[in-house]
């Protein structure tokens, strides 16, 4: 399963024909790999296999750098002053 954050990027996939750029939806082109062109009317289609395998890479580098972040966040002491007591009532 894909990321979310991955899936709602939007490519530039650019039309073969007229060249112009048409951003899709990284989630959208993976439902549907075939789009036509706003520009042309060309119908484009994304190589669907091979837009898994870079998800899948891109999704497993994410989650290493997401892990190189929570290992590097050090937490330290703001204030030393201890808690003021309360006092009980009674």
């Amino acid at each position: 399963m894909t990321n979310w954050y991955l899936e709602s990027i939007s490519l530039d996939v650019h039309c073969p024909s007229c060249m112009r750029s048409l951003p899709e939806p990284i989630g959208r082109l993976k439902e549907s790999p075939t789009l036509v062109c706003a520009s042309c009317h060309q119908r484009i289609k994304v190589n669907g296999a091979q837009l898994k395998l870079v998800l899948a890479a891109a999704e497993t580098q994410l989650a290493e750098m997401v892990r190189l972040i929570q290992n590097s966040l050090r937490v330290e002491v703001v204030s030393q002053t201890p808690p003021t007591p309360t006092r009980r009532q009674g």
